[in-house]
């Protein structure tokens, strides 16, 4: 109950104020409606194409030797996971504040939308789990050799993310901290049945997505899923949660900014 009231507190007011999601998803704290419509459609299509790009990169790759299914590892990776819902997270994103700007006041749907939600707990998985993208693959995957693709999906991902949140002022709650944990989980879990049916590696022979996540080693894996899961994506999150706040708070909101550094100075 307490995670569907985070859900709509930010979109309700007194009875009969049906537009506070409109409020919320189109407008920016820098671009005026139109320029910030404008700029999520081009942030949409700019990671369509890096999906893409990464998607025929793994199909043509001279690594696959002809292998019919080589492509299929393609949807195993965390990176790729990430992409497309970084690119369903930007589409809904894009929907909604075209909906917030131009659709009519009287929108039947406007208290709150099944699209305003989808985005809400889209966004809370993305915003972790880009950096999380970042962080473990220049931290456990990378080999040495550097690509220019393996920088947009483990570095520019997290930026468009972090440009998106500072933009923005969709709501963050601490309690929606759940959604990028299950993300996590369900992707642990994932990596453990794959192995478990026999997966491999893109050579055809390691037992494992990730050599950090070789799950024949259940003591250091475990250890590892531990601390992804239940330490560092929750942290990264109310990282996140803060830092999203401090920003409206300093663009949107000239008395509670007054009041905190009146509060500060006690």
């Amino acid at each position: 109950a307490q995670l569907m009231e985070s859900l709509s507190v930010d979109m309700r007011q007194a009875h009969g104020d049906l537009n506070v999601w409109k409020e919320r998803f189109g407008t920016s704290n820098y671009l005026p409606p139109k320029a910030w419509v404008a700029f999520r459609a081009v942030l949409f299509l700019f990671w369509v194409g890096i999906t893409l790009w990464s998607f025929v990169d793994w199909a043509t790759d001279e690594r696959a030797d002809g292998r019919p299914g080589y492509i299929t590892y393609w949807f195993t990776k965390l990176t790729h996971w990430g992409l497309v819902f970084q690119c369903v997270y930007l589409g809904f994103a894009s929907f909604t504040s075209y909906k917030a700007v131009f659709s009519d006041s009287n929108d039947a749907e406007a208290i709150r939308p099944l699209y305003v939600v989808v985005t809400i707990v889209l966004q809370n998985i993305m915003l972790p789990i880009a950096f999380m993208i970042f962080l473990l693959y220049w931290a456990l995957v990378f080999s040495g050799t550097l690509y220019v693709l393996s920088v947009f999906t483990h570095g520019v991902n997290f930026v468009v993310m972090v440009i998106d949140g500072l933009l923005n002022r969709q709501p963050v709650h601490a309690v929606q901290v759940v959604f990028p944990v299950a993300f996590a989980l369900l992707y642990l879990l994932f990596t453990a049945i794959y192995w478990a049916a026999g997966g491999t590696f893109e050579d055809g022979s390691s037992p494992y997505i990730y050599a950090a996540l070789n799950w024949e080693n259940p003591r250091s894996t475990g250890i590892l899923a531990f601390v992804i899961v239940l330490v560092v994506t929750p942290a990264v999150y109310l990282c996140f949660m803060v830092g999203c706040h401090r920003v409206e708070v300093n663009c949107c909101d000239p008395r509670q900014k007054e009041l905190e550094e009146q509060t500060q100075s006690l």
